[in-house]
């Protein structure tokens, strides 16, 4: 007796039967061309305004600065010259070194048009420096909360650095780090991207650009919880007289 082989043949699917493709991706997928398309715009049109008092920035001078914040005393006044930023931005920077007799201390305002936050550690990073740890810093009252980043920097096992930095909107709002911070790129890593740039509530400017204070203070050893104290205490004080100015600046040039 011959056995019959049941095998069962798949059927033709129909439209109603077929899969349908993931929407939800090609959604994503169209958003995120647009947002890349939308940077390289941005970037394009701020290329086409290098920095300077045209571009609408300070012409910072020693004095904008008091000489001396604290034990802190200024040595050097430099205006750098005008780099180039990978997304087609121009970063103009005008910096004070201060000194308290043992520690050398940058300071610097940075002005670049950056669209939105701007994590300063990347470009050290890209500068040979690696990241120990990154904390932010509730350190102004309720009435103004103006957060800032603190970060440990290492280099070749024995340099080391401590760099605070802050940044605020051109109408002085301030920027608070942690609506802005890079998401791991792991798992979902991508969707948290990406609604990070959309976040209900998160500040948005409509000026279209920030402005960027830090001080950064190399070292070898160990740093005492005194000098770091006074280390983010002159970067408070700086960036505030940097606000200050910038809107004098800023609200002069608005249409009365």
């Amino acid at each position: 007796m011959t056995e019959t082989s049941h095998v069962k043949i798949p059927e033709t699917p129909t439209p109603e039967t077929q899969p349908k493709p993931p929407r939800l991706g090609l959604w994503l997928l169209t958003v995120l061309v647009g947002m890349g398309m939308l940077q390289m715009l941005n970037a394009r049109n701020t290329a086409q305004r290098p920095p300077g008092p045209a571009r609408g920035d300070i012409a910072f001078t020693q004095d904008a600065l008091s000489p001396r914040i604290g034990h802190w005393e200024v040595t050097q006044f430099q205006v750098l010259s005008p780099e180039e930023l990978p997304e087609g931005q121009f970063w103009w920077t005008h910096s004070w070194n201060y000194t308290n007799g043992a520690f050398n201390s940058t300071v610097t305002f940075d002005q670049a048009d950056f669209a939105h936050w701007h994590d300063l550690t990347v470009c050290y990073r890209g500068l040979g420096w690696t990241l120990a740890a990154k904390s932010v810093l509730d350190s102004t009252p309720d009435t103004d909360p103006w957060p800032c980043v603190v970060a440990r920097l290492n280099k070749t096992g024995t340099d080391s650095a401590l760099l605070v930095f802050s940044l605020f909107f051109d109408d002085g709002d301030p920027v608070d780090p942690r609506d802005y911070e890079t998401p791991e790129t792991s798992g979902n890593g991508l969707w948290r991207q990406f609604e990070s740039r959309f976040k209900s509530g998160r500040r948005k400017s409509t000026v279209g650009s920030v402005r960027q204070c830090q001080v950064l203070v190399p070292y070898s050893g160990t740093l005492d919880i005194e000098t770091e104290a006074s280390i983010i205490d002159l970067h408070l004080q700086t960036r505030d007289a940097f606000r200050k100015q910038w809107l004098a600046h800023w609200q002069s040039a608005l249409p009365k």
